[in-house]
């Protein structure tokens, strides 16, 4: 995959110190299409997670959906939790509440999306 020039600029976002959110999330969002196989022109996630899930329920079979690409929601919070790791590993220090984590009980817990959240309001109900 990284031999297609325009995944390892999409890559160098996450080595970069001075790489914002949006550019984050931008060339994030771009390397996770390309690793799902989605065609060069797209570039909506969520579109291609569903026609990734109709192609497969077009089969008969069950559709796996832990295989669909993410939401872009999920996507997003992960890039950016991402990033943070990486640039930890560097040796940079970032505030973790800008990307993607939160300080619960005195550790970081990942930020969480609103469907993820949704699910779990409907379990405790």
């Amino acid at each position: 995959m990284f031999e297609k020039q325009d995944l390892v600029q999409c890559a160098e976002v996450f080595k970069n110190s001075n790489s914002t959110p949006q550019e984050v999330i931008t060339y994030g969002i771009r390397f996770l299409l390309s690793m799902y196989g989605a065609p060069k022109k797209t570039t909506c996630l969520d579109k291609f997670r569903y026609a990734c899930f109709v192609k497969n329920t077009r089969n008969e079979k069950q559709v796996q959906l832990a295989c669909l690409p993410p939401t872009s929601a999920a996507a997003h919070q992960y890039l950016l939790r991402i990033y943070y790791k990486v640039q930890v590993w560097l040796g940079y220090q970032l505030d973790p509440k800008d990307w993607g984590w939160k300080l619960v009980d005195n550790a970081l817990k990942p930020v969480q999306t609103a469907q993820h959240n949704f699910f779990q309001l409907q379990k405790g109900m």
